[in-house]
C-alpha cells in the first residue's frame, strides 16, 4: 500500500483528542483553523505503549498486544488537508529523527463499550471491532532508536495499552 493512498493517521498520546497531560499542541492539533479534524476510537494491534519523556509505541509480532486511541481523519479536500495535518504532527513528533512512522491496521470500537468493560478489569478488553480495519499511519520508535538517542532510558511500560489509563 503506497503512502499516497494513506488518509488516516492513529494517535495514541499527546495527538489523541482526549489527552489530559497539558501538551501544548493537543488543542491546536485537533482543531485547525481551516480544516475540521474527525476522530474515531480504535486499537491497533501488535504494538506496546511506553512512557519515557512522552508516550511511545514500539511496534512487535504479538497480536494480542494491542494500543487504545484515535483514527484522525480530516474534511475535504482530504488529501490536500491531510497532508497539512500530516506535517504538523511530523513537526511534533520530530519525525523522522526522533519517531518513525508506519502504516498499520486500526480497527474502530465503540468508546462507550470500551469504558465500561474498562470499570471491570485492569486488563485490555476484548472489543470486536466496529467495522473493518482501516490502514493508517502511526508514529512509534525502536529500542534501537531510544538507545541510539538516549543514554540508559527508563521506559515504563503501560499495560493497559492506554495513555489515559496508565
Amino acid at each position: 500500500m503506497s503512502h499516497q493512498a494513506i488518509s488516516r493517521l492513529f494517535v495514541y498520546g499527546t495527538l489523541r483528542p482526549d489527552d489530559t497531560s497539558g501538551a501544548t499542541w493537543t488543542k491546536t492539533f485537533n482543531n485547525p483553523h481551516d480544516y475540521q479534524v474527525h476522530a474515531q476510537f480504535a486499537y491497533i494491534e501488535k504494538a506496546q505503549l511506553f512512557f519515557h519523556m512522552y508516550p511511545i509505541a514500539i511496534l512487535n509480532d504479538n497480536p494480542n498486544d494491542r494500543i487504545y486511541g484515535y483514527i484522525i481523519s480530516v474534511s475535504e479536500p482530504e488529501g490536500e488537508n491531510f497532508e497539512k495535518l500530516l506535517k504538523f504532527a511530523d513537526e511534533i513528533e520530530e519525525y523522522p529523527e526522533e519517531y518513525d512512522r508506519a502504516i498499520v491496521q486500526a480497527y474502530p470500537i465503540s468508546k462507550t463499550e470500551y469504558d465500561e468493560l474498562q470499570r471491570d478489569a485492569s486488563v485490555q478488553p476484548q472489543i470486536q471491532p466496529q467495522s473493518p480495519p482501516t490502514p493508517c499511519f502511526v508514529y512509534h520508535r525502536t529500542l534501537q532508536n531510544i538507545a541510539l538517542r538516549e543514554n540508559n532510558p527508563v521506559l515504563e511500560r503501560i499495560p493497559s495499552g492506554d495513555w489515559l489509563r496508565k
